[in-house]
């Protein structure tokens, strides 16, 4: 059974939190190697669903250890890479940066590069679990996911100008400074900091450092197999090269280089590419254009 990607876009009372729900599905690899997958840092969290066999999770750089079959997975800024040598069956659910939030009754401050058991801050999860693995196929597994999450969305209201002020980010590619954004809503950067972080769940340094980090993947894919770096790191807002290829460096363990001689595009970020940028309904709302989900080697295709 080939790597089954499913990419669905949530139902119109999901939409203004989730960006998208993303299923991959896989019968045991047949080379013995297993399922493997690099996740990018993104300004935005998932939620995880895994329905299939036990999968692994390794920080880059560190030591691999079993992944929780159903987390949430805060902002990370590095990446991780997951493995499965047995059954995939997993759907992810990607936030929008402000839609993690409302599912929550107190602001979630410290959920970075962490992997957090949904049971500890979710109801429902023991029933849920049993549901999603009895059901029979992805259409219905969104369904079960998409009850799941509306049975838990605790605060609907979204803080508008705050919301704003992100998209604002992502329309620059990660170029604003927080004293204009606070300024272009006449509040105090103290008073900025506080709302942004209450809202997206980090202050607005990481975020922008985040937005700026992933819009350069756009500008890399473009440029093909000899990109221009300097236009590169000038063209998402970093200081010069150096600024750039630390910044890349302290989010991937490589240097942009290295990064287009050991790692790809899987045919699997090519399908969540192809329907993330599709008739997207969030427009320029988005900071997540090119898929997070990269290979170091062939496995995933």
């Amino acid at each position: 059974m080939p790597l089954q990607p499913v990419f669905t876009r949530p139902s119109a009372l999901l939409a203004p939190y989730i960006s998208y729900l993303f299923e991959l599905e896989s019968a045991p690899p047949a080379d013995a190697e297993p399922h493997r997958v690099n996740v990018l840092p993104v300004p935005h969290a998932q939620m995880v669903f895994s329905f299939g066999g036990p999968s692994f999770e390794r920080v880059m750089g560190g030591e691999q250890k079993p992944s929780p079959d159903f987390a949430l997975t805060g902002y990370t800024t590095r990446t991780m890479e997951y493995s499965n040598p047995g059954h995939l069956g997993v759907v992810m659910a990607g936030f929008h940066p402000w839609g993690l939030q409302p599912f929550f009754e107190k602001p979630l401050r410290a959920i970075i590069d962490r992997n957090v058991l949904l049971s500890d801050v979710c109801r429902g999860v023991v029933s849920f679990e049993r549901d999603l693995r009895d059901a029979s196929d992805p259409q219905a597994r969104i369904q079960c996911i998409e009850r799941f999450l509306l049975a838990n969305l605790r605060r609907p209201a979204l803080d508008e100008e705050m919301v704003r002020s992100a998209t604002t980010i992502m329309e620059a590619k990660g170029s604003r400074r927080v004293q204009e954004l606070a300024d272009a809503l006449s509040m105090s950067r103290r008073q900025y900091l506080r709302r942004f972080q209450d809202t997206m769940g980090v202050d607005p340094s990481l975020f922008t450092q985040l937005v700026r980090f992933q819009s350069t993947f756009e500008a890399m894919d473009l440029h093909g197999e000899a990109p221009d770096w300097p236009a590169i790191a000038l063209d998402a807002g970093y200081y010069d090269q150096a600024h750039f290829i630390n910044a890349f460096r302290s989010f991937t363990g490589l240097s942009p280089t290295e990064y287009l001689v050991r790692m790809r595009r899987t045919e699997v970020g090519q399908h969540f590419d192809a329907h993330r940028t599709n008739d997207d309904p969030c427009g320029a709302c988005t900071s997540d254009r090119t898929s997070p989900y990269r290979s170091l080697d062939d496995s995933c295709t």
